[in-house]
C-alpha cells in the first residue's frame, strides 16, 4: 500500500503541483506598514483610511505571479447612489518589502500629480494596476523567498467635507512566495549591457580597486550622475539580471539607450573605467504620465 502513496507523490511532483512546506513569516504585511507610519518613511506621510471610508468604498487586492507580479487594487462604491472618490497627490504606488521590512522595490519614485476627484457610479469599480518585475530597486533579480507586496493609493478619507482634503492612504497588501520557477519565468525588458572583462581579479582586492577608481574619477562619475538615476559600485549582472559575482560600476538609468537622444552621454560610456567594467542597467518598469 505504501508504494501507492509514494507513486502518487511522485506523480504530483511531476505535474508541478507539489506543495512546499515553508514557514510563513510572522506578523504579516501590517507590521511593516505600521512601522513605516511610525517612522514617517517612504510615501506614508499621513494615515491609513478609517472605517468610515470602507462603509462607502470597499476594496479588494489581487496579486498574480507570472512573468512579473501583477497587482490590482479594486475600489468599489458600495452605495446605491453616486459618490465622489477624492484622489490625492501622487499616483498609486507599488511597494515591496522583505518580512523584516527592508524596502526592495518602490515604484514610481518621485512623481507628483495634481489631486482631483472621480465621481463613481452606484456599485461601480475602479481598478488601480501595478507591476513588480521581480527585481530590487537597483535592477537585480531578487532571491527566492517571501515578500510583502503593497498597492497604495492616496485618497481623501472624507470627500463629503467640502473643499478640505483629508489625506489618507488606502493600502492593499499580501504576502507572496517567489520561487526559483518564478524567477526563471521572469521576462524583463532591456537586459543589462554586456560587461567587458577589463582586468582580472576578485574578492576584497577587486572591491577595493573599484572603490579606489570611483574615488579617483569622482568628477567623471558626477557628470554621469547628472544624466542618469545613479552610479554605484555593484555586482555585474548577466542577461537575466542575476549577479555574476564580479564587481564593477553600475550605471542605473530610467530610460533605455534607444530612447535617449543621439548625443546622450550614456551612448558613449566606456566599457571600462581604469580597468573596472562599466555596465548600464535600466530600471525595468518605466512610469510615464498619462497623455
Amino acid at each position: 500500500m505504501w508504494r501507492w502513496w509514494i507513486l502518487a507523490g511522485l506523480v504530483v511532483m511531476a505535474l508541478g503541483v507539489a506543495t512546499m512546506v515553508v514557514a510563513v513569516p510572522s506578523g504579516g504585511p501590517d507590521h511593516c506598514i505600521e512601522r513605516f507610519y511610525e517612522e514617517g518613511r517612504m510615501v506614508f506621510n499621513y494615515n491609513q483610511v478609517g472605517e468610515d471610508f470602507h462603509q462607502v468604498f470597499s476594496s479588494r487586492f489581487d496579486v498574480t505571479i507570472g512573468e512579473a507580479v501583477l497587482l490590482g487594487l479594486t475600489v468599489r462604491n458600495t452605495q446605491d447612489h453616486e459618490r465622489r472618490l477624492g484622489l490625492g497627490t501622487g499616483p498609486s504606488y507599488t511597494l515591496v518589502t522583505t518580512p523584516d521590512c527592508r524596502v526592495v522595490w518602490l515604484f514610481p519614485r518621485n512623481v507628483l500629480l495634481s489631486r482631483g476627484y472621480k465621481d463613481v457610479d452606484p456599485h461601480e469599480e475602479i481598478r488601480f494596476g501595478g507591476k513588480w518585475s521581480l527585481t530590487d530597486k537597483w535592477g537585480e533579480l531578487v532571491s527566492p523567498g517571501y515578500y510583502y507586496v503593497y498597492k497604495i493609493v492616496k485618497v481623501d478619507e472624507d470627500p463629503t467635507d467640502g473643499s478640505e482634503f483629508t489625506h489618507a492612504e488606502l493600502v492593499g497588501s499580501q504576502t507572496v512566495w517567489v520561487s526559483e520557477a518564478h524567477l526563471r519565468a521572469a521576462r524583463i525588458r532591456h537586459p543589462p549591457t554586456p560587461a567587458h572583462p577589463c582586468i582580472s581579479g576578485d574578492g576584497p582586492v577587486y572591491e577595493a580597486h573599484v572603490r579606489q577608481v570611483m574615488e579617483r574619477r569622482s568628477d567623471v562619475l558626477a557628470e554621469w550622475r547628472r544624466q542618469v538615476a545613479n552610479v554605484l559600485a555593484a555586482d555585474i549582472l548577466d542577461e537575466n539580471r542575476m549577479s555574476t559575482g564580479r564587481r564593477g560600476i553600475r550605471v542605473f538609468t530610467m530610460l533605455p539607450l534607444e530612447e535617449r537622444p543621439e548625443d546622450s552621454l550614456l551612448r558613449g560610456l566606456p566599457d571600462c573605467l581604469d580597468g573596472v567594467p562599466v555596465q548600464i542597467v535600466v530600471y525595468p518598469d518605466i512610469w510615464r504620465p498619462p497623455s
